[in-house]
């Protein structure tokens, strides 16, 4: 009888344990604070089975808080020839705990990538557990191997707005394979034991409180906490590397890529005829890759080793379409053809910023491709169809890329848009009338990065969609739109608009007064919300400079009775100038701002917040009118 009772006992304290685990009332109280989300357990291990092949599992129970947290419902996989999922699984908890699911094989998502812009045999494997009854918890426990591989996926320990009450990773190897690695926020040290000719680490974390996800801070994709590892040594499909620095990455991509550029007579043929009468090294350049542009199209290509070792040149000259590596190994051949030296260049690209690129844990964080041209220090985006020659805009500037040269890879940056280099310059003519409307024209002009959305929205919209654009996009109320017209220079990142429109509700009457914001077609538009215990360092990335005139023609009967003072702002974020001068009948108003990037501590947050406050207090100084 004791040995039943015994046995029923046990089962129930298991039950117990095992519910609280999933439960949401069994969250300490100071892991809710910040938090969208807790990771109750976490456990990865990643065992090198072989120089280029490797197992990977993981285990995650984690609870979700609100709505905020709902991507931690769904875990995706990609899978191809180098990577296999082997079993993805989950279940679903309420809050108390109870099992609400447990996934069938049927609930994996499993499709291709593959669409008419891209060529691949890549497919991704999701499988989602929403529930909508916040708190809940879901569980993941997932297989899969990779052969073939030099980067080892990083181990994040914590995003921000996550709680971690348990997790640990666990890499484990031969001991004469080697790697290096690196933490972010991880002080923690790992365990080392060696036994039957395997090297195995393991770092444990436990009771980690959250870190608030505040906004404008200086951690890629909310990674607050992780590690990366660097192996020493690669294969891939056969192919044997070095990884022990960047020079060594970068001569193996070289290789990996070299002799690929071969071009055709008749194609040879044609560079020549293309380059003609050409003086300067720059014209021969701006004439292929215009060339380039205007023939040739990109489409995504990744099948097998195809992600980082480009299709050879002729393809390209045959289909008239590549993949970003190579579009740009068939710019690098043409130019090649006409005696100027370019190298290939791997590079992390996107609006929001890349991964840290470490020396002392070099991992190739690389997602396309762009040129090199060491003669003319000109970078080449050979995907796009209307960028300028030698423009990158913010999809590549201001990085790290590894350029392949035959010597090796070499770390370079690439360009930085100042806020000279990113500007825009306004003139608008508004006649007022004496219900507060306005008749407006209004020229611009934009350059670098504030160019780009009109260079876009010429190339893919119609005359009638770019004027709804403008209109939804407007910073005032369009009445009616008389005229607009929005061009791009094809040889230089600028971009002007010209229209002529009626604007309602300009103007605000009170009686015999009519007070009239004097930066109402553009105002100030950079804030940040208010937060006293700000924990992350701030950054802010975006720089411009912009300089306006304000053209207004008074309405008749109204007189000037009140006009704004010159304001200056001054501070190492930016600058704010206002000066306002009367004409007869007519006010002309000149406004300038520039705004530098901002990479400060928390302390100092609320200076740069105040700085913004100010400038836009200034900027909505309003001039009275007043009818006798």
């Amino acid at each position: 009888m004791r040995i039943v009772l015994f046995g029923v006992v046990s089962l129930w304290l298991h039950t117990l344990a095992a519910q609280s685990l999933y439960r949401a009332a069994d969250i300490p109280p100071a892991y809710l604070t910040g938090a969208h989300a807790v990771v109750r357990v976490h456990e990865t291990r990643f065992t090198v089975t072989a120089p280029d092949e490797a197992d990977m599992e993981e285990w995650m129970v984690v609870t979700l808080l609100n709505k905020e947290a709902e991507s931690e419902a769904v875990w995706t996989e990609l899978e191809n020839e180098f990577e296999k999922v082997k079993s993805l699984k989950g279940s679903l908890y309420d809050a108390d705990g109870n099992l609400v699911k447990e996934s069938k094989k049927q609930d994996v998502l499993d499709v291709s990538t593959s669409n008419e812009n891209e060529y691949s045999n890549t497919r991704v494997k999701a499988l989602q557990l929403e529930y909508g009854q916040y708190p809940y918890t879901v569980e993941f426990r997932v297989k899969k191997s990779l052969k073939g591989f030099f980067r080892v996926p990083d181990f994040v320990v914590q995003k921000l707005a996550r709680s971690v009450l348990s997790t640990s990773v666990v890499v484990s190897a031969p001991t004469a394979y080697v790697y290096t690695w690196k933490g972010l926020h991880v002080d923690t040290q790992p365990v080392v034991k060696e036994a039957d000719g395997m090297k195995t680490l393991q770092w444990t974390f436990a009771n980690v409180p959250a870190v608030p996800k505040e906004s404008f801070h200086p951690y890629f994709d909310n990674e607050y906490c992780k590690i990366t590892i660097a192996p020493k040594a690669i294969t891939i499909d056969g192919h044997a590397g070095n990884f022990s620095n960047w020079n060594q990455i970068g001569a193996f991509f070289y290789e990996l890529n070299k002799d690929r550029d071969v071009l055709s007579a008749d194609m040879e043929a044609r560079v020549q005829a293309l380059i003609k009468g050409k003086q300067t090294t720059r014209e021969k350049i701006d004439a292929l890759y215009k060339y380039l542009q205007q023939n040739y199209r990109y489409v995504s290509i990744q099948i097998g080793i195809g992600g980082w070792q480009t299709l050879e040149a002729g393809f390209v000259e045959k289909k008239k379409y590549g993949d970003c590596k190579a579009l740009t190994n068939y710019m690098h051949a043409m130019l090649k053809s006409a005696g100027i030296e370019s190298y290939m260049a791997n590079i992390y690209a996107g609006a929001d910023g890349a991964p840290e690129w470490n020396d002392d844990a070099p991992v190739p964080y690389a997602n396309h491709v762009i040129l090199y041209i060491p003669s003319e220090k000109m970078w080449l985006e050979c995907t796009s169809t209307n960028l300028p020659t030698g423009y990158l805009g913010d999809f590549t500037s201001n990085r790290k890329a590894l350029v392949l040269m035959p010597d090796g890879g070499h770390i370079m940056q690439t360009p930085v848009l100042t806020r000279s280099d990113n500007a825009r310059n306004g003139r608008f003519s508004i006649r007022l009338d004496e219900t507060g409307a306005a008749d407006v024209q209004g020229q611009l002009q934009y350059t670098g990065e504030l160019h780009e959305p009109y260079r876009d929205l010429v190339t893919a919209q119609k005359q009638a969609d770019q004027e709804k654009t403008f209109i939804e996009n407007a910073d005032f109320p369009v009445a009616q739109l008389n005229q607009l017209k929005i061009e791009s220079s094809e040889s230089s990142p600028l971009a002007s608009i010209q229209y002529a429109l009626k604007a309602n509700s300009i103007a605000t009457r009170s009686g015999k007064r009519m007070f009239v914001p004097v930066s109402r077609f553009k105002p100030f538009k950079r804030s940040l919300p208010s937060n006293d215990k700000r924990i992350l360092d701030l950054q802010l990335r975006e720089t411009y400079a912009l300089t306006d005139t304000f053209n207004f023609q008074l309405p008749a009967g109204y007189s000037l009775e009140n006009l704004p003072s010159g304001k200056r702002i001054e501070s190492e974020f930016g600058l704010y100038e206002l000066r306002a001068i009367q004409e007869d009948q007519a006010v002309r108003v000149i406004r300038h701002i520039e705004m530098l990037p901002v990479l400060v501590p928390a302390a100092r947050y609320e200076e740069v917040r105040r700085f913004y406050m100010d400038v836009t207090k200034a900027d909505g100084a309003q001039m009275v009118l007043v009818k006798p």
